[in-house]
Parts: C-alpha cells; structure tokens; sequence
C-alpha cells in the first residue's frame, strides 16, 4: 500500500527531532465521522472533510492503518487487497464508528489520524520534556511511535568478556498505535545490538485515556524504579540461555518471524544456526538483523529476541 508517511528518524540526536516537532504546522479538526470520507480516484488518496465546506488531505498511511486498526484489520491482509479495496472497507468502517464526534490531526497539510473524543494527548514533545532529567542517548520515530533511548542505569557482565548496557526505551503514540511505557533494553557494546526486555513485571503500559501530565510523570518515576530492581533478573536469564541449544526455541519463533518476512528469507535467517548453536547465539543472531530494517521492524524483532529470555521456564 503506497501512502505517504512523515519523516523518519532512526537513533537521531534528540535536539534534531525536537527541533523537527516544534516546527510542525498541526491543527485538530472536530467533526462528525459520517462528515469524512477516504477519496481514491486512482492516483492520490485524500480524506474528503465536509464540515461547512468541503476540504481535500492527503492521506498518510498511518491515518489510513489507524482506521483499519479501529475495528481489529488484520495487517497481514492489507497487501493482498487493492487500493481500491482498502478504500472501500476504511469508508465502511468509518460509517460504523459510533462517537457522535472524533478528531482528525492534520499535520503540515496531511491527514495524519484519527482519534476518539476519549482519546487523551500525551504529546511527544511533552514525554521528551518529561523524560530528559534522565538523560536521552537518542530517539527513533515515525508517524506511528516514539522511542526514547534513555542513557544506561549501569553495565551488566552475564557472561565473561559480554558487556551489556541495562538502560530503558520509553515509547510514545502520537497517532495512537501505542501507549506510554518504559520497557528494560540491553545493548551489547561488542557489536551494538539491542533487545527489549518487557516481560519483567514492571513494565504496565499507560493508555492513552483518562490520565493528566502529572500522573504521567509519576508512573514514569515509579516504572524507573521496579524496573530496576529485574537486572539481576535478566543477568540470570542470559547466562541460562547460553546454556540451552538454539533449536529449543527455533520453532516457538517461526510463527512471530513469519508475520515480518518472507518464509524463504526466514528459513535463510535460520539456517545460519547449526547443531552446537545456543539460545544466546540465537538472540545475538535476531538483534544483529534487526538493524537492517526501518524502525518499526527493527523494534519488533528487537521485542522478539526479548521474548527468548521468557521461554526458559
């Protein structure tokens, strides 16, 4: 599906995307869903708003996914349908949304997303701010997420001569795809590879509804400090891993590798593993590959090498 999407920063410095967000021309558009509809003529693809009078945006593609996202789309559909198709089902979907009202994010002239009235704005620029006294490395972000790399709490030694980083990412939505949340990540210094840690116990996400700025700011704070308390945790798990072979896990994977690639390049991934290969040998093997995509595959294969420290027990 070729929609347009905004800029892309992947490990930038944090005063580029600050810079970046401040210059953005935004405006919030408050009007009934049955006001919008998606326009598609075979070329461009807009949303037609007629409130008063009618007005054309084209349409980025994670207004269009938001849309498709609002009664559960499976993604994994979406290449094998036509444009036209996908138009006529977000039109469809738009007809049956039941708020008498939602708002619309217009950003530098695009149809950015799409949002209920109970929707609460936590502002990327307002979790940056927020987030800073920790220090911030770097920051990824697109249309559909932030990611914050805050600076390492302190190095992990797990196995001799393999030195981790223990730090954070705190991810941020804008567009709604994802809710405020502080999530352990692991950097190995040998060859700067990454993984999320999530399944620790001490990382409830915040939603994006009912919540005020203060409240983020304390959860934040508390999140910081349970969180901390899992390194040694996590230290464990990556020495039990190096002592289990690979192909324990190789096949609990294929099903998640398989939603992101193609199978012939997944069997290739995997073929690379022999018979003496660990589960660490497997977890260095994803996060390294991770790095050769955009963001939001790199964050999912990075959560995915995570989830190998879960399947010990």
């Amino acid at each position: 599906m070729n929609l347009i999407e905004g800029l892309e920063f992947k490990n930038a410095d944090p005063a580029k995307v600050v810079s970046h967000l401040c210059g953005l021309d935004r405006k919030n558009i408050i009007t009934a869903p049955e006001l919008l509809e998606v326009d598609y003529n075979g070329g461009e693809v807009s949303l037609r708003v007629t409130n008063g009078k009618d007005n054309l945006y084209p349409l980025r593609k994670s207004f269009m996914y938001k849309i498709l996202n609002w009664y559960h789309f499976q993604r994994e559909l979406i290449p094998k349908l036509t444009m036209k198709t996908i138009v006529c089902i977000a039109n469809d979907f738009i007809r049956n949304i039941k708020s008498r009202e939602v708002n619309v994010k217009i950003e530098n002239g695009e149809a950015l997303t799409i949002t209920s009235q109970n929707y609460t704005e936590f502002s990327d620029l307002m979790v940056i701010d927020l987030v800073k006294e920790y220090g911030i490395e770097s920051i990824s972000r697109n249309d559909f997420f932030l990611r914050l790399y805050v600076k390492k709490v302190r190095e992990i030694e797990p196995i001799k001569g393999e030195v981790f980083a223990f730090g954070f990412n705190i991810f941020n939505s804008e567009t709604g795809f994802r809710a405020l949340n502080a999530i352990p990540y692991l950097l190995r210094y040998s060859c700067s590879n990454g993984a999320l840690i999530n399944e620790t116990g001490a990382s409830k996400a915040m939603c994006h509804f009912g919540y005020k700025s203060i409240e983020m700011k304390e959860y934040l704070t508390t999140i910081f400090q349970k969180t901390e308390q899992s390194i040694s945790n996590i230290s464990g798990d990556i020495q039990e891993l190096s002592k289990r072979r690979a192909k324990e896990f190789t096949r609990k994977l294929i099903p998640s590798l398989d939603r992101m690639m193609f199978r012939t390049e997944r069997e290739v991934l995997l073929k690379k593993l022999n018979d003496d290969s660990t589960g660490y040998d497997l977890f260095n093997m994803i996060t390294s590959y991770a790095k050769n995509f955009e963001i939001g595959k790199q964050l999912y294969l990075e959560q995915l090498a995570g989830k190998l420290l879960t399947m010990l027990n």
